[in-house]
């Protein structure tokens, strides 16, 4: 799975377009066919424009990638 434009930590940070992705990810999201579409991801790259410009630093990528990696 590719994932890409979250834009963390910017004044227009869309905290819905993250909590869905992870809801997908994770086999919480669609009917019993799309879980177990999902069930076959068997890695994730989280591309660009994942962090905003203003937050771009190497403690913010250390956080964001906990999150996504204790939420899933």
């Amino acid at each position: 799975m590719f994932a890409s434009g979250f834009e963390i930590g910017s004044k227009s940070e869309q905290q819905f377009a993250l909590q869905l992705f992870v809801d997908m990810v994770s086999g919480q999201l669609g009917c019993p066919d799309q879980q177990a579409g999902t069930a076959n991801i068997i890695g994730t790259v989280v591309a660009g424009n994942s962090l905003s410009r203003d937050t771009q630093t190497k403690d913010s990528l250390t956080k964001v990638l906990t999150l996504i990696v204790v939420n899933l």
